[in-house]
């Protein structure tokens, strides 16, 4: 078995080493591994010693240089959800931690502070496993934490106005 992983390994290092020295010249003749692998795509590429490269355009429009983003462009709404959608994916890692912590400590202390069930710091060697239903509680927990954070985020901004300048 270890023999095949091995085998498989070099193979595909053999592969992706000689595409590798193809693209950077060394082989002009080799195909890419994208050419192989999509060659509806594209086909083999030129040989890249022999392509010289294109000038680039004299004026920033010709350049298709993106513009940021004005307020006019999205919806007041859309910017609130968009908002809110990233302040609640934001605070799950951090509202996850936190919910831990606080069954730790409340398992601790209803468990009369045992020392087998201590909170994360001051936890022994002995791993703590959660069942079914303490799982079902902590991702609960989490999930609406964490959607009221991004809730208190958006009254916070309606009523400071979004920090808007007078």
């Amino acid at each position: 078995m270890p023999r095949r992983i091995i085998t498989v390994l070099w193979l595909f290092a053999c592969f992706f080493g000689i595409t590798a020295a193809a693209e950077t010249g060394f082989i002009p003749s080799m195909p890419t591994w994208q050419d192989i692998a999509f060659p509806a795509f594209g086909g083999f590429s030129p040989d890249p010693l022999e392509t010289e490269p294109a000038a680039p355009p004299a004026t920033p429009a010709a350049r298709n240089v993106p513009e940021p983003y004005t307020k006019e462009e999205f919806p007041e709404w859309m910017r609130d959800l968009w908002r809110g959608g990233v302040i609640y994916i934001g605070s799950l890692p951090f509202t996850y931690f936190f919910t831990l912590e606080g069954f730790d400590i409340y398992r601790y202390a209803s468990g009369g502070f045992d020392p087998t069930l201590a909170p994360w710091p001051f936890r022994t060697a002995s791993e703590i496993t959660y069942d079914e239903g303490d799982r079902f509680w902590i991702i609960g927990i989490t999930l609406t934490a964490s959607l009221l954070t991004a809730a208190a985020d958006y009254l916070l901004g309606v009523i400071f106005d979004r920090g808007e300048s007078p």
